[in-house]
C-alpha cells in the first residue's frame, strides 16, 4: 500500500445465504483521515436488472451501519463495492 502507516484494509460483510467471489482494492490518493466524506456504492443485479445503492458516510466518521434493500427471495449477482473519498470543490 502507498499509504504511510497503512499496513492493512479490512473489509466486513454479511448477507444473508449469499457470498463475494472476488475483491479488488485500489488506492489512488491519500487524504488525511476524516478530510472528506467516504461515498460508497454497491452495484448488482437482480432478476436481471442491474441495481445500485449509494450511501455517504460524514467525514470524521469512525463507524456507520447502514442497509442496502432487496426484493426478498430475488437472486442477487454482486458485482462490485466502490469506496471513494471524492476531492474536496475548490472555488
Amino acid at each position: 500500500m502507498s499509504n504511510p502507516g497503512v499496513s492493512s484494509v479490512y473489509v466486513r460483510y454479511r448477507l444473508a445465504g449469499l457470498a463475494i467471489d472476488d475483491f479488488r482494492l485500489s488506492v489512488e490518493s491519500a487524504a488525511a483521515p476524516g478530510a472528506c466524506p467516504l461515498k460508497i456504492s454497491h452495484l448488482w443485479r437482480e432478476k436481471g436488472l442491474v441495481r445500485s445503492a449509494t450511501r455517504t458516510v460524514p467525514p470524521g466518521t469512525l463507524q456507520m451501519d447502514y442497509s442496502v434493500e432487496t426484493t426478498p427471495g430475488s437472486v442477487i449477482s454482486n458485482e462490485a463495492i466502490i469506496l471513494e473519498c471524492p476531492a474536496a470543490v475548490t472555488p
